[in-house]
């Protein structure tokens, strides 16, 4: 929901252009509608559709002030998270990181907890939060993952969460507070869970296996893709040349407009493409 720009008296409409530069610009913010523009919506617009997908147990959740939040946090809760069954679990999350550390870090640890638990119950290892507290569910789910940093960026974002920023958001509450808020805490996987399934040294060998099978193949084109290049920078060049004879010829008197001017151009023959192609070895050679 946004809430319609203030009519402007007509003095303001007819003020110095340099003043009514910034109203325009922002009266055509505050006219984007749809939640792919949350960001440029009304603080109060933000914050209504925000609680109104935030659980309603958490509207007063202690040492929390919802309002504060950045709108991309917010944002990323209404659109992308949105009717998850872990949204209270994702919300408080994003509520523990913030002020912690930069905002681009805060999106990343709440989208790799989101992701994370996503996977989770996509694989059907979860059906409901205190399933995680089972070392065989994060052991069954991890067997059947690619072995990417990508994966290994998800668990150690989501440890980030559960082993540091929100056991230090429990320790500001009271005790009655602290009790109540430990249903939300995220359970913590096998401790050698990476190290077991995502170790370093395996993922970083097949990434640089991936590369070499990259290389190996742009490699040899190298030569070819060069002269495509030198070949359509000369073609730019001749264009502009011709151009800018055109425009003497009109200033001159020669021609008069409008006026039709044509360019000859050869296009590279695949005959010239397999000279310029690496040759392959002969048998014979040492």
């Amino acid at each position: 929901m946004q809430q319609a720009p203030a009519s402007m008296d007509e003095d303001e409409k007819h003020s110095e252009g340099t003043q009514a530069i910034p109203a325009q610009k922002k009266e055509r913010g505050t006219q984007r509608t749809g939640l792919q523009n949350f960001a440029y919506w009304e603080q109060e617009a933000q914050c209504e559709t925000f609680f109104a997908w935030l659980p309603e147990e958490l509207h007063r959740a202690p040492g929390i002030d919802w309002e504060k939040l950045p709108a991309e946090i917010m944002g990323y809760c209404v659109k992308v998270v949105g009717k998850s069954p872990d949204a209270a679990v994702v919300a408080m999350a994003g509520a523990s990181v913030y002020g912690a550390i930069a905002l681009t870090s805060q999106r990343t640890l709440l989208r790799n907890v989101n992701v994370l638990l996503r996977s989770l119950r996509s694989t059907g290892q979860m059906h409901c939060l205190a399933d995680l507290q089972q070392e065989q569910i994060w052991r069954e789910w991890a067997a059947c993952q690619e072995k990417t940093e990508g994966t290994r960026h998800l668990i150690a974002g989501y440890l980030s969460v559960a082993t540091g920023h929100f056991p230090r958001y429990l320790l500001r509450l009271n005790g009655a507070d602290r009790q109540r808020m430990q249903q939300y805490a995220l359970p913590l996987p096998p401790v050698d869970l990476i190290q077991s399934y995502f170790p370093v040294r395996q993922l970083r060998t097949a990434q640089q296996a991936r590369r070499k099978a990259q290389t190996d193949t742009l490699v040899p084109l190298y030569p070819v893709l060069r002269q495509l290049v030198r070949f359509r920078k000369q073609l730019a060049e001749r264009v502009l040349l011709a151009c800018r004879e055109a425009r003497r010829q009109v200033e001159a008197g020669e021609a008069t407009l409008p006026t039709i001017f044509s360019i000859s151009i050869s296009s590279p023959t695949s005959t010239g493409m397999r000279e310029l192609s690496p040759k392959p070895k002969s048998r014979d050679a040492r």
